[in-house]
């Protein structure tokens, strides 16, 4: 179990930068795909693969002392990790909508 409560730490703390990177970047008024942000969506893809691959092959999760914590654990991770890291674009977000 500590192995995996490791593993999904590891998740959501992943999970929450890439998300406040994209709050960050993100400007009112712009799409999700937008085109500026295609770097950003390259070096989320090769975050999450390489988190997958950690957790995946036996070798590179006993470097890290991880274990696979099954998909729902998983799924409960990413989805904090979102949350705790988009906080700062949802405020950005109320802010500009707000009246001075």
């Amino acid at each position: 179990p500590e192995a995996e409560a490791r593993a999904l730490a590891f998740v959501a703390l992943v999970t929450s930068n890439l998300a406040l990177a994209f709050a960050d970047s993100a400007e009112p008024g712009t799409r999700f795909l937008a085109r500026h942000r295609l770097v950003f969506f390259g070096i989320a893809g090769g975050a999450g693969a390489l988190v997958a691959l950690i957790l995946l092959v036996p070798a590179l999760a006993g470097i890290f002392d991880l274990a696979w914590p099954g998909w729902r654990p998983l799924a409960l991770a990413v989805g904090l990790g979102i949350v705790a890291g988009a906080w700062f674009g949802v405020g950005r977000l109320l802010r500009a909508r707000l009246p001075a």
